[in-house]
């Protein structure tokens, strides 16, 4: 049984921009659980799990040996709740190489950046340097 991890360096402060972020890494709106009282995640064998997370991709959505995905609403921000397993999985098969916090902090910045371009009416850049992304809002 894989043990979870709370990143709780890694906070989302908008559900709905996270929501995007989930869609932008890939899973759709459909495979996407909001639970405002919070669910239990279940194992790769389909067991329900102690953790318990406000907004979920179950396992079926992951992949064959995954287990569920989660996000805790603590303090008024979501924290990513992820298995030791999927921590090496989703970063091999799903995000290239990049760890899953980090892809889908990097995905829900971008959701954050075109909110507030569209709210502002204005425009973005966006330029890549290595591994550096810079993005400029004029409006």
């Amino acid at each position: 049984m894989s043990k979870y991890i709370t990143w709780d360096e890694v906070k989302f402060t908008n559900e709905a921009l996270l929501i995007e972020a989930l869609q932008r890494c890939g899973w759709t709106k459909d495979q996407i659980e909001v639970h405002p009282e919070g669910a239990h995640l279940m194992g790769f064998e389909g067991s329900q799990r102690d953790e318990v997370a406000h907004i979920v991709i179950r396992r079926r959505h992951v992949g064959r040996l995954s287990n569920d995905l989660g996000f805790v609403k603590k303090d008024g921000a979501y924290v990513p709740l992820i298995s030791e397993y999927d921590q090496e999985h989703l970063k091999d098969r799903r995000f290239q190489g990049t760890a899953p916090a980090a892809a889908i902090r990097a995905a829900y910045s971008e959701a954050v950046v075109d909110e507030v371009t569209r709210r502002m009416r204005g425009t973005a850049t966006k330029e890549q340097s290595g591994a550096t992304r810079r993005i400029i809002v004029r409006y």
